[in-house]
């Protein structure tokens, strides 16, 4: 009702305007109905004028509110990311027991398995009360018993063997950052079939630097076992297959990924409210150089950098081990909907018990069961799963809380017939299952505290790092939407040169941003200009194939905007996002330019989609 009170004073405001022109006018009417200075003294004419204010003013709310469901529920039904809730995320380290599994097989923990953890709350009591609430892990991960016990960053001189190297030509080893990894299993580690590790940089104040240091200034990553160094990187596999940053590929997404939305909007999304997800990066080629097959108890991973890097501290938990992304969402089957034919939609409840710790964030499925007991899978309207032969659909919408103070939204669901056919059963139950999360209560969650992995596993628990992100109540304002809108029909040639074109970039990465964080405003600032200019590349490596047109845009920064934020990874987001976002048979490739470097920063590779053409 909160939403319908502007309108209603805006009623009452007219209506006394016009009380006070029509005492003017007719005095003598306005005598008999006690009239006076908008006002009238008589308490059922009063009451009449603030019903009559009232009526229209709900109407006139009801009519902003449809007004606003147009876009909305566009939106909901193709790209349901951009207006839905965003749910609380974190990244989760996994206390591996070490006979937990039979690691000489390996153990791939996957993607979907739950976690449930305790946070406190007011009641309506006024007394603290425990509840649940359940993360789902976001990365297919590979668990190890290793522990990083050491790490440093020391001049190359304290290292034996780096001479030995193949250092590239021109390019001179200054400095070295050691991670020794521990074996906290029961077999070697020798035994082990490693063939990738993967870490996440943990050091919130450095992980910026050591950003760029392994975008930068690596040249080559090498492992030691004992005394002697073993260089994995060579001339037949290059750096960018040792050394992979995650969380762009297609099954890396921690926001969920609707089949028809365009991903490109879903990989800004998840930088701007989740920046976490992309600090993990994998070792590979452990397995197929054998450097390992003399490992016992530890070894060190070794990042061998041209540039010498003492002004940053690493302390030993900078880097860790079996770690994941992982985010406030759990399945649940709703309580089924008897159609009572006397109404149109039904509200859809996460949680009767907790209404306000619980919200309904997707529909995944909806089943009509008929009196006689057959079954049919309703198909959503104007969504990607919509089938010709279906002759009925659910219809979804979101409208903000009941509750007046509250972030989120409820979810009503309507079942939709296009021939309006007399046949349809009477008497129908729908069965719901959708994902759920818990609004703002895993806000609530510390830094260190442990969550239990639902079913079997190879941990004890799963510990908390950093601290969950701030829950976001859905999108449902019009103009907004209206904007979001617009930005659908952009393309490639849209952003591609001038001021107007960066205006453009900045119009759709300010969708997405926070507008009350001062460094994702600072980061959008510090984005000076933009050009593209027409190219050709080859297309692959072998001699035979053709070449290609596409597109390089240059894209100027100051790098004083991003003190507390990461440049080139805002650079490699983009990259990706450009990359997704051009048209068939077209490349892009991105290069960074800082106004406080000489020449071109940081090129990435030519892209067409998710693929590297060179």
């Amino acid at each position: 009702m909160s939403q319908n009170y502007p309108f209603f004073q805006q009623e009452m405001r007219y209506l006394r305007q016009s009380v006070e022109s029509f005492s003017h006018t007719y005095p003598d009417v306005a005598a008999e109905l006690k009239l006076s200075a908008g006002r009238s003294d008589d308490p059922h004419v009063e009451q009449l004028l603030q019903s009559f204010a009232f009526m229209t003013g709900r109407l006139r709310a009801d009519l902003e509110q449809q007004r606003d469901q147009i876009p909305n529920q566009l939106l909901h039904s193709l790209y349901p990311n951009l207006v839905r809730s965003l749910p609380c995320m974190v990244v989760l380290q996994a206390n591996v027991e070490a006979d937990g599994a039979n690691f000489i097989n390996g153990y791939c923990f996957d993607k979907g398995r739950q976690f449930i953890g305790t946070a406190s709350r007011i009641g309506n009591s006024g007394q603290k009360e425990k509840v649940e609430c359940r993360f789902e892990n976001c990365y297919h991960t590979q668990l190890w018993p290793l522990d990083v016990i050491k790490t440093e960053i020391l001049p190359k001189n304290l290292f034996s063997g780096l001479d030995e190297l193949n250092i590239s030509p021109g390019r001179d080893l200054q400095s070295v950052i050691s991670l020794t990894v521990s074996n906290i299993g029961t077999e070697s580690i020798q035994d082990y079939p490693i063939e990738h590790l993967r870490f996440y940089i943990a050091d919130i104040e450095q992980r910026a630097k050591i950003f760029k240091l392994l975008n930068d200034d690596l040249i080559g990553v090498a492992v030691r076992v004992g005394d002697k160094v073993t260089r994995l990187d060579s001339d037949t596999c290059p750096l960018s297959k040792v050394l992979k940053w995650q969380g762009f590929d297609d099954d890396q997404n921690v926001l969920p990924d609707d089949a028809g939305s365009q991903r490109a909007y879903r990989l800004l999304q998840e930088y701007f409210a989740f920046v976490e997800k992309f600090y993990f990066l994998d070792i590979a080629e452990l397995h197929h150089s054998g450097v390992l097959r003399h490992a016992q108890n530890s070894f060190e991973i070794l990042f061998l950098l041209e540039q010498s890097a003492n002004a940053i501290y690493l302390h030993k938990r900078c880097f860790r081990l079996n770690c994941f992304p992982a985010i406030n969402l759990y399945e649940k089957t709703f309580k089924p909907i008897q159609l009572q034919h006397n109404q149109h939609e039904y509200r859809l409840l996460a949680d009767e018990r907790h209404y306000l710790q619980g919200e309904v964030h997707s529909i995944t499925e909806v089943k009509s069961i008929s009196f006689n007991g057959r079954s049919q899978v309703l198909s959503s309207w104007l969504g990607p799963n919509g089938k010709g032969n279906v002759n009925q659909y659910y219809v979804t919408r979101l409208s903000g809380l009941l509750t007046p103070g509250e972030r989120g939204c409820d979810t009503f669901l309507s079942i939709y017939d296009p021939d309006f056919s007399p046949s349809q059963p009477v008497d129908q139950t729908l069965i719901v299952q959708g994902l759920c999360n818990n609004r703002r209560l895993p806000e609530a969650l510390r830094e260190g505290q442990n969550l239990q992995l639902v079913g079997s596993g190879p941990m004890l628990n799963a510990s908390i790092l950093g601290i969950p992100t701030k829950f976001k109540g859905a999108s449902l304002v019009g103009k907004n939407n209206i904007k979001l809108l617009s930005q659908l029909s952009l393309n490639l040639d849209a952003l591609g040169s001038g001021n107007e074109r960066l205006a453009l970039l900045k119009q759709i990465l300010r969708l997405y941003c926070d507008p009350l964080s001062p460094s994702h405003n600072r980061q959008l600032e510090g984005l000076v200009s933009m050009s593209s200019q027409m190219v050709t590349r080859r297309i692959g490596g072998d001699m035979w194939r053709g070449h290609c047109r596409g597109n390089q845009i240059s894209l100027e920064i100051n790098e004083d905007y991003f003190s507390d934020a990461n440049p080139l990874l805002l650079g490699s987001v983009l990259s990706y996002f450009f990359g997704l976002y051009t048209t068939l048979n077209h490349f892009v490739q991105l290069q960074l330019i800082s106004d406080q470097r000489e020449g071109v920063w940081h090129q990435w590779q030519p892209r067409i989609g998710e693929k590297v053409i060179l």
